[in-house]
């Protein structure tokens, strides 16, 4: 008797993408509009952002001890580099 043949075999090499949830389709909005660099403190509320920023990597993050010092930090790559 023969084998049934495998269509989808268990080790293939493909990968399946992570979910799309709000936070990943919301940051591949930003990374379309030319946006590469976020500044921020990961973990609270916005926890599932930083989980998103972790498999986008077109956005590199940088992590600040303070909120106010990453708005300032935000302002002043935007004024320093023209950049969204």
């Amino acid at each position: 008797m023969q084998r049934p043949i495998e269509l989808f075999s268990r080790s293939s090499s493909f990968s399946t993408p992570p979910p799309a949830t709000s936070a990943r389709v919301m940051l591949q909005a930003f990374a379309r509009r030319g946006v590469r660099v976020a500044f921020g403190i990961p973990g609270g509320l916005a926890s599932p952002l930083f989980d998103a920023l972790a498999d986008t990597p077109e956005i590199e993050l940088i992590s600040t001890r303070h909120e106010g010092m990453a708005a300032y930090a935000a302002m002043g790559h935007a004024l320093a580099t023209g950049l969204p």
